[in-house]
């Protein structure tokens, strides 16, 4: 399957999603559904680590059905969903996620970085700020 989706090897409380050629939008939403019970499946925060360095193109449709699909993955995504960080993926898919983020204001922003070192310790980072807002 071209989208994989798993928990972290080493952060039981990070999910991983690893695209990997060619995908489909359907095969987009069955990984969202996965996505979503995975993390109803917790009671703490869930992070998401996105590895789009072996992706191939976006399914061929115009970027306002690109939009929808990615905005009922996000809208759906539970309370203690946390962040998302991406690496790499072609400039297409960063404009997307980039158009997301400017229509969605009231959402976590994506993050974008280009190992999965970087990624770890982005989330581990945005957490200890997090935690130090909240006390």
């Amino acid at each position: 399957m071209p989208v994989e989706v798993r928990w972290d090897e080493e952060d039981p409380t990070i999910i991983r999603i690893d695209v990997v050629g060619d995908w489909t939008w359907e095969e987009y939403d069955a990984s969202t559904d996965i996505l979503q019970a995975m993390i109803l499946s917790v009671e703490e925060r869930v992070d998401i680590i996105a590895d789009l360095r072996q992706t191939g193109a976006m399914p061929p449709v115009d970027i306002s059905t690109s939009i929808r699909y990615m905005r009922r993955s996000r809208d759906s995504r539970p309370a203690n969903f946390g962040i998302t960080v991406n690496i790499g993926g072609n400039a297409f898919i960063k404009e997307v996620f980039k158009t997301m983020d400017i229509i969605d204001v009231n959402k976590p922003k994506t993050a974008w970085v280009s190992t999965l070192e970087a990624a770890r310790q982005y989330i581990t980072e945005h957490r200890a700020a997090n935690d130090k807002a909240s006390t």
